[in-house]
């Protein structure tokens, strides 16, 4: 391993010790002290609404007036493939209307909350109870789909803990030790998650954080024939597997299989290869007829059992298998399995959170999403992913979804994701 990756395992490690550190520290916080925490958590929640808000409203009003004057016209006619989402030009973006009113919203709410939070106070402890309660039928319900007794008792424990502290803070809402509830709760969970992050940043190997934070694979600006790749687009991911000649196959929620471009796919971002030891791979040239022959073909969209990376691993294996143990559900759910209070916490903020910063949260709450699914992404690696690799034991489920496809006999026409 050369200098420059030692040096930036040890910036990695270092972080991880310190984050995790941090979190341990803000956990203890909202336990002992909740005030401490809430207090300027809301001139942060504040201060980048307010900002968030006004940068929108700006950008859109520049927007505004280039379209009026014209400019626009010569903007729509450009290619919208070559564009980033995060940086697409004012003009692109003046005609979205919801925009204004989202973006003068987060003006208003931000400005009330820096100068009276007082007035919006009850409102937000309202919906952070109302989030505990949906998280709490959300973890019950999960545990319905488990068969191992284990696995149910976490989850029901963690689900019944959640429903307790809500009933208490609901009926004793005018008391001073509400505030302690709610924080003993919600620091209780950070506290897990920090000293995960500790654990991992102290006992992790190099080749486990090469594999969580660096990746075996790279950004590739040229797809290679039969490989796996993935983009992301806010908290999510879109895979799709090449084909050749700058083509790949993709699959989208509307069930009908795409062949598009290659930068069509990317839409401005950057492509990583996912690898899957699991699958068996086929001759790359088989893998282009294999795959070829799908497109425009149309099978129920599963987001759970054939998505577009169940998709991609079905063509990589010819057809054999949709399952890999290391795909994000396959993982997500094992990662459930073994840590039932852990792992609903992290599919919580990975799934849940890093959406609506992504969407509401401007540039500032984009980033702390996606940093949201780095620290997903190194917990369910220590977890799940490393032992397997470790291991090189992989089990297949007892039942795996196969596709059956039906020729609808329609033109494929790229949608936007």
């Amino acid at each position: 391993m050369n200098r420059s990756n030692q040096n930036s395992l040890r910036g990695i490690r270092l972080s991880l010790i310190v984050t995790g550190s941090l979190i341990i520290f803000a956990g203890l916080c909202c336990m002992v002290a909740p005030a401490w925490v809430a207090v300027p958590l809301e001139w942060l929640i504040g201060g980048t609404m307010f900002l968030t808000g006004s940068a929108t409203l700006f950008h859109l009003a520049a927007g505004a007036v280039a379209f009026l004057f014209g400019t626009a016209r010569q903007e729509e006619v450009a290619s919208v493939l070559t564009q980033d989402s995060l940086t697409r030009t004012s003009v692109s973006v003046a005609r979205r209307s919801p925009f204004w009113g989202v973006a003068v919203l987060q003006v208003l709410f931000g400005g009330i909350m820096l100068i009276s939070p007082q007035l919006l106070r009850p409102y937000w402890s309202l919906l952070l109870m109302a989030a505990i309660a949906v998280e709490a039928g959300l973890i019950l319900w999960l545990s319905l789909h488990f068969s191992s007794f284990t696995t149910k008792v976490g989850l029901w424990l963690n689900g019944l803990v959640s429903l307790v502290v809500f009933a208490i803070v609901m009926l004793n809402w005018q008391q001073v030790l509400v505030g302690h509830w709610i924080g003993g709760l919600l620091g209780a969970k950070v506290l897990m998650l920090g000293w995960a992050l500790l654990q991992i940043g102290i006992r992790a190997s190099d080749i486990d954080l090469r594999y969580a934070y660096i990746g075996e694979g790279r950004f590739h600006d040229t797809p290679s024939v039969g490989s796996i790749y993935a983009v992301y687009y806010g908290p999510a991911f879109h895979c799709g597997i090449s084909v050749g000649d700058g083509q790949i196959v993709d699959y989208l929620s509307d069930g009908i299989v795409r062949l598009i471009s290659w930068d069509e796919f990317l839409l401005g971002r950057r492509a990583l290869e996912w690898n899957y030891p699991d699958v068996p791979a086929g001759d790359p040239t088989a893998i282009c007829i294999f795959a070829r022959k799908l497109a425009g073909m149309y099978n129920k969209y599963d987001a759970l059992r054939f998505n577009c990376e169940n998709l991609a691993i079905y063509c990589r294996s010819l057809g054999q298998t949709t399952h890999s143990s290391f795909s994000q559900a396959a993982v997500g759910v094992e990662l459930v399995k073994r840590k039932p209070i852990l792992g609903t916490l992290l599919q919580m903020l990975n799934r849940a959170a890093s959406w609506f910063l992504y969407g509401a949260g401007g540039p500032f709450g984009k980033q702390i999403g996606f940093a949201m699914i780095r620290v997903a992404r190194a917990i369910t690696d220590w977890v799940i992913a490393g032992p397997l690799r470790k291991k090189m034991e992989y089990q297949q489920p007892a039942e795996i979804y196969m596709p059956v496809f039906e020729d609808r006999n329609e033109e494929v026409v790229s949608k936007p994701r």
